[in-house]
């Protein structure tokens, strides 16, 4: 039941591993959540928030965008691989580092678009996510500049 980071970390890379084609390696990875805001669910959405929220293990390749499915209630831990995203077709619409909430959107493949929290615990991870996605993609270039 890893609850730490570093702990998350390893749960999740031993999950994702797994799941990289040969030759594939991790550019960047961040534990976030989807969902409502994150200080709405702590207080005025209450427990329907976190009913609400979902949790994802978003891991950035030179080749794909993998989406693991965590769950928060027995630990972070890997529920299962979502969906994966050519990386040429995921791009960065907006990056808000916070103080203890922050916040990245990513249009995705089928055109939707994802507003991701993330906690000041993994904000180097997220910010390391956010620049990987604004970046021109290795294989195309579907990337938009980034908003800070």
């Amino acid at each position: 039941m890893p609850v730490r980071r570093e702990r998350v970390k390893q749960a999740m890379d031993a999950v994702i591993a797994s799941r990289l084609e040969p030759g594939e390696t991790i550019q960047a990875e961040v534990l976030c959540l989807k969902g409502p805001n994150p200080w709405l669910t702590a207080g005025i959405l209450g427990l329907i928030g976190w009913l609400l929220t979902k949790y994802y293990y978003v891991v950035v390749t030179e080749k794909r965008v993998l989406f693991e499915r965590s769950t928060f209630w027995w630990g972070n831990r890997p529920k299962g691989l979502e969906s994966t995203d050519p990386r040429s077709s995921v791009s960065l619409i907006e990056h808000k580092p916070g103080n203890v909430w922050g916040h990245f959107t990513i249009k995705r493949a089928d055109g939707s678009e994802w507003k991701l929290w993330v906690h000041r615990f993994w904000r180097d991870d997220g910010d390391k996510v956010a620049q990987v996605l604004g970046q021109t993609a290795p294989a195309a270039g579907g990337a938009q500049g980034v908003s800070s």
